[in-house]
């Protein structure tokens, strides 16, 4: 839909009653009366506002749809969806379809830079995280380099998983890669935890049950693309270090990587799991922050590198931090 074509219907909508009580009546009739595709009309009714921008259809028919009380947001809900894209006015429908490609945890400092990277290489990203704002401005900031969807979620709560996946299944059947991102570390001890036990167990569940929660979600759509699934591990999940739940976690993720993988090979899926060492990101304890880090860009190119180099299998990637050189890279198995 053009934006000639928009302010045309918004036009309409306003001047013609009809229309108008159709509208509000038969949303899905009103909808496929103004030219809006299946995927489109799903798009107005949950206000996924980056698949409506990747269809080409403009932000000012979402806001007339949303002034005449169709789309079900409120003015608050509706102007932040909206807020990091309300100057588009290209349509993207000319662009070649890009591959789709899952990124959990993408607000954190790996995850913004798989979602560039992504995007340079071609892909459309969905983008998933719990702080809606952040996915809105990291949607913005993407867009130089291409299309991305947002789709707020908590991975560690299975309500939201189901429904995430009922999200994403709204935008495409097929997944050309997915990465379980999301994961936090802790400082912590068993003999002098510093820590609230409450937050072990979020640790927990984020970083091994969310990662397999991802996996489950993932791996159905996965199958027709004979897509890959990358697990993001580290490095201290392969070594036992004393006291660090951290690593009991990561440790896990390994594990989690050879199960699925049994499962998923046979059915043409590729699994991953990355180690990275320790990354530049806002989880570094300053007491680390000496030490050789990872650029989270250059962890990214890796994963990417693995998704788009399709002709390889690399069952586990290790990656090093060296003083004086950007990354070491390991791969075993395959």
């Amino acid at each position: 839909m053009s934006v000639a074509e928009v302010e045309k219907f918004c036009h309409r909508l306003n001047a013609d009653p009809d229309l108008l009580a159709l509208a509000r009546s038969d949303l899905d009739g009103a909808l496929s009366r103004f030219g809006l595709t299946e995927r489109e009309r799903q798009a107005v009714r949950t206000g996924d506002v980056g698949l409506l921008l990747a269809d080409g259809v403009h932000p000012v028919l979402l806001v007339r749809l949303h002034v005449h009380g169709i789309a079900g947001l409120t003015e608050a809900e509706y102007s932040r969806r909206v807020r990091a894209v309300r100057d588009v006015t290209v349509d993207r429908r000319d662009e070649p379809a890009r591959p789709y490609c899952l990124v959990t945890g993408a607000t954190g400092g790996l995850g913004r830079e798989l979602a560039a990277a992504f995007c340079r290489a071609g892909y459309h990203p969905v983008l998933t995280a719990r702080d809606t704002d952040a996915l809105d401005a990291l949607v913005a900031d993407l867009r130089p380099l291409g299309p991305a969807t947002a789709i707020p979620a908590d991975i560690t709560d299975p309500v939201s998983v189901v429904e995430l996946g009922e999200r994403v299944r709204a935008v495409t059947d097929e997944l050309a890669a997915a990465v379980a991102n999301a994961g936090i570390a802790l400082d912590q001890s068993f003999l002098q935890p510093r820590e609230p036990l409450a937050r072990w167990r979020e640790m927990v569940l984020l970083n091994v049950f969310g990662t397999a929660a991802t996996a489950r979600l993932a791996l159905p759509m996965l199958v027709p693309a004979r897509g890959r699934l990358v697990l993001v591990g580290s490095v201290v999940g392969r070594t036992v270090v004393p006291g660090d739940l951290y690593s009991v976690t990561k440790n896990a993720v390994t594990a989690l990587a050879a199960a699925v993988r049994a499962e998923a090979e046979p059915v043409g899926v590729g699994v991953s799991v990355v180690q990275p060492g320790l990354m530049d990101t806002a989880m570094v304890s300053p007491d680390r922050r000496s030490r050789p880090m990872l650029a989270p860009r250059e962890v990214a190119r890796q994963i990417v590198r693995l998704v788009v180099e399709r002709g390889i299998q690399a069952d586990e990637v290790v990656l090093r931090p060296v003083a004086g050189r950007d990354v070491v890279t390991e791969s075993i198995g395959g």
